[in-house]
């Protein structure tokens, strides 16, 4: 299964207005309204920051539920290949250790 990686037109949309949101509070800051920039930023109200955060994060759970299955796959398919490949690289591993101590043998014997 591909994995989707083009977001979808409302997290497009979200993402647009929660950048237009940072420049207002920062817009309020350099203005010197303090007290409505921290409003703006933490407040839950329809038409502040953390109201538009929360629609992006909507979107991107979209996004992330389009790619679950094929993600979950992918970890079944490489925990497989682990079980199965696993014990044949160390038994590999452990014969050419022991074919190269085997065949360095005499070689060592000289320095004795």
């Amino acid at each position: 299964m591909p994995i989707h990686w083009n977001p979808t037109p409302r997290g497009l949309r979200t993402v647009g207005e929660y950048r237009r949101d940072d420049r207002t509070f920062w817009r309020l800051v350099a203005e010197g309204k303090w007290q409505e920039a921290v409003v703006f930023c933490v407040g839950w109200a329809s038409d502040t920051s953390n109201a538009h955060f929360g629609e992006w994060m909507k979107a991107l759970d979209e996004v992330t539920a389009i790619n679950q299955r094929p993600f979950d796959l992918a970890v079944r398919d490489g925990r497989g290949a682990l079980t199965t490949q696993a014990p044949i690289a160390g038994a590999a591993l452990l014969l050419t250790a022991g074919l190269t101590g085997l065949g360095l043998r005499r070689r060592l014997a000289e320095f004795r």
